[in-house]
């Protein structure tokens, strides 16, 4: 099996930006309309309704039904994006997180670039959240991932916002600038921002189970690629856990750690387990996402391991499936947003 390629998993997941004080793949859901009865001006309840309603609907995996809400959210948040910055910066975040968990990745490169440009004209490129906003960026975009400026302002970021008391904006820079310095294949920085994010949620009083399981899922995707496969098999296994616990057994946010943990057993020969996660993960992604690039990644997976055990003819199967979702994803979305997700927030 291909190590560099479609590997595993890195999972970022952040809470609304009004909550941080402002960055390893989805159901067909009803896509909100808007009524004639909608009052002419529009006030900040209906903002905040809409924000709710897109949260709501993400938090449930519903990211396809999440994007409308979130777009007439936007709507609103424009007009008043003068007099409330924190809104619509706000807004836009939650827009582009959205697009990267629907697979749209094109869209929310288009959408963070509009937000980063915001706070550059208001000169505001010293804050968190610009610094968040271009982690989140960096993370789904190789040419602003490479750049030398964006790590010196995400270390700058963390060196100053990551003195007080630990924060759900640092925690979410330090995993993301590890996901840019492992594709650089930069491992001792990476795990020690890594263990900092993992030791900063054992610090908090009550612990929050969805950054709990990013913080293992993502060291264990460097201690992976370090080839500590034990270490790494016994940090996905409290991941998967973690989640199921939190979330239940049919949340998409479950998928990437599942395939991250066949992927590992496959690695250590463990052909049976392997083939029976590698299913469940499968399985999931279909029944909750439907046509996804995670599918297509999930099911490509599942045929390099099928191949590699021996039973080619289910392997031909399920990459002929695999390349079916990505072809009509592609065909759906059009050419430059088939670029299938790497992490879920």
């Amino acid at each position: 099996m291909q190590r560099d390629r479609r590997l595993g998993h890195f999972i970022r997941r952040k809470p609304p930006l009004a909550q941080r004080n402002m960055k390893l793949k989805l159901a067909i859901g009803v896509v909100l309309l808007i009524t004639s009865h909608l009052p002419a001006a529009e006030t900040p309840k209906d903002w905040e309704r809409w924000m709710s309603e897109g949260a709501d609907l993400r938090s449930a995996g519903k990211y396809l039904a999440a994007l409308p809400a979130f777009q007439h959210a936007l709507d609103i948040a424009e007009g008043s994006a003068t007099s409330d910055p924190g809104r619509f910066i706000q807004t836009l975040d939650s827009l582009a997180a959205v697009f990267v968990e629907a697979g749209q990745v094109a869209n929310a490169e288009r959408e963070y670039r509009r937000a980063l440009a915001f706070l550059e004209a208001a000169q505001q490129e010293h804050s968190l959240a610009y610094a968040e906003l271009l982690a989140s960026l960096a993370s789904i975009s190789d040419d602003v991932g490479n750049e030398e400026k964006t790590l010196t302002t995400l270390r700058k970021a963390i060196a100053l916002y990551g003195r007080g008391s630990p924060s759900r904006s640092v925690f979410t820079l330090r995993e993301c600038l590890a996901e840019i310095l492992i594709k650089r294949h930069e491992y001792s920085e990476a795990e020690t921002l890594l263990l900092d994010a993992r030791a900063e949620i054992g610090a908090q009083k009550q612990v929050d189970p969805l950054r709990l399981s990013t913080a293992l899922n993502n060291l264990a995707q460097l201690h992976y690629l370090q080839g500590r496969l034990d270490e790494a098999l016994t940090l996905y296994l409290q991941s998967t856990s973690t989640l199921r616990s939190a979330l239940g057994d049919q949340n998409p946010s479950l998928i990437p750690s599942l395939n991250n943990l066949a992927l590992t057993y496959l690695q250590m020969s463990r052909f049976a387990d392997a083939d029976e996660i590698f299913r469940q993960s499968a399985t999931l992604c279909g029944r909750v996402l439907g046509n996804h690039p995670t599918c297509g990644d999930i099911d490509e997976n599942y045929a390099l391991a099928l191949r590699k055990i021996g039973r080619k003819r289910e392997a031909r199967k399920w990459l002929a499936q695999s390349r079916q979702i990505m072809e009509d994803f592609r065909r759906r979305n059009g050419v430059g947003l088939t670029v299938s997700i790497t992490a879920l927030r």
